[in-house]
């Protein structure tokens, strides 16, 4: 049996769900990596990649990749609806590093919980995608719901990449003055939360517009008898 490439599973989860804001985790990135993901997403679609800190924020990762990957990957982070944020934290004396590996389609209507989510071993880097041994799997609805809370609480942690890739890809576009942060609104919790809060809102509103005609129409027919 052959071992199918994880760049055809992400490349066949990415066609299935076409719609809705993207999340990528992952542990590792690369050149080759970046223009991959470009060249098979729209270039209207939104795009939140969360990195590992310690893996890719040095000048190491990106110079094991030679110039015939620059240009696309250039492009793909030069995109408007793109931004590339890294996370690590301190737990007692450790660091944590960013280690997890997913893709998260997030919900258009009604928001607040991925519409489908794609986790495995492949970090977003050519080796991972097109010559490893990796294993990809859609996660079932059961277990989304965790999941997504896990990773929202790392995307809500985490640190803008863009000013420190700069400084290792000179052809990256300048955002100081305004910067990309694409997904980093609410939460998909918080949005959830207002999804509710506003239809209970609805709900009661019209039950109080209700009662108040109920009692109206009740005084006005007592009133007419008197």
């Amino acid at each position: 049996m052959s071992v199918v490439p994880a760049s055809r599973r992400i490349e066949g989860f990415l066609r299935r769900y076409t719609k809705g804001p993207l999340h990528v985790f992952t542990g590792q990135v690369d050149l080759e990596g970046l223009a991959w993901l470009g060249k098979h997403t729209e270039e209207s679609r939104p795009i939140r990649i969360t990195i590992d800190f310690y893996s890719n924020l040095s000048d190491k990762p990106w110079r094991r990749n030679n110039s015939d990957h620059l240009e696309a990957a250039l492009q793909f982070l030069n995109r408007r609806n793109v931004s590339i944020w890294y996370w690590h934290r301190k737990l007692g004396e450790e660091w944590q590093n960013a280690h997890a590996k997913g893709y998260v389609v997030e919900r258009r209507w009604p928001k607040g919980k991925p519409k489908a989510m794609l986790v495995g071993s492949a970090n977003l880097t050519g080796k991972s995608l097109h010559h490893n041994f990796e294993m990809m799997g859609e996660v079932s609805e059961h277990d989304r719901k965790a999941l997504s809370e896990m990773m929202e609480s790392v995307e809500q942690e985490s640190q803008p990449a863009e000013q420190k890739l700069r400084s290792l890809l000179p052809g990256l576009d300048d955002r100081t003055e305004e910067p990309l942060h694409a997904l980093r609104g609410p939460s998909w919790r918080q949005r959830f939360m207002w999804t509710r809060l506003f239809s209970w809102g609805t709900v009661f509103l019209l039950t109080l517009l209700i009662v108040v005609v109920t009692i109206w129409a009740i005084v006005i027919n007592v009133t007419a008898r008197l």
